[in-house]
């Protein structure tokens, strides 16, 4: 099974996919090999500022070559999805910043959820929200809170990312 190419069906039936988007990802990515543990703590999309714009946005991501990287890809580019957007503007990343990137986790999850190693993947994630205590987990925590109400919302036919934007920022505007 290709991988890649699940992953590009995905954002496109999202309708987040733009080929000029994603090749400046991917020239502007640093992949690694999944297996490497190493790596781990490093995954993340990056973003450089200058006079408080954005100027520049990196991905430290795992090659996709299974439904798990595939996940955790999805997580780090509707970061950069988001992110690019807002290229030469000024960005402040407010406490709903993960609420999308989870909420299309759990549409590909939603999607795939018969495979083993993707339900022990996000398992592992949840259990990582529930027992953190560091304030990073508190936007984990957040997203995952409103992940039911946003997927009814997404269920209503509200599918683009600006109204889910918009909703997302309903949801969370008093915390």
């Amino acid at each position: 099974m290709n991988y890649y190419h699940k992953f590009i069906d995905f954002f496109q039936r999202q309708n987040l996919y733009n080929k000029e988007m994603f090749d400046y990802f991917m020239n502007n990515s640093i992949l690694f090999d999944y297996r490497d543990e190493d790596y781990h703590p490093f995954i993340e999309c990056f973003y450089l500022t200058k006079n408080k714009k954005i100027s520049k946005i990196s991905l430290v991501v795992p090659y996709i070559d299974s439904d798990v990287t595939t996940l955790i890809n999805i997580h780090e580019y509707t970061h950069a999805i988001i992110l690019y957007n807002h290229l030469g503007k000024i960005y402040e990343e407010g406490i709903s910043s993960e609420v999308l990137p989870m909420f299309y986790e759990r549409l590909y999850f939603e999607e795939n959820k018969d495979n083993e190693s993707l339900r022990k993947h996000i398992n592992k994630l949840n259990r990582k929200i529930l027992e953190g205590q560091n304030p990073k987990v508190l936007k984990y925590r957040l997203a995952s809170d409103i992940q039911n109400e946003l997927l009814n919302y997404y269920n209503k036919g509200h599918t683009s990312l600006q109204e889910l934007n918009s909703k997302v920022k309903k949801l969370t505007k008093n915390t």
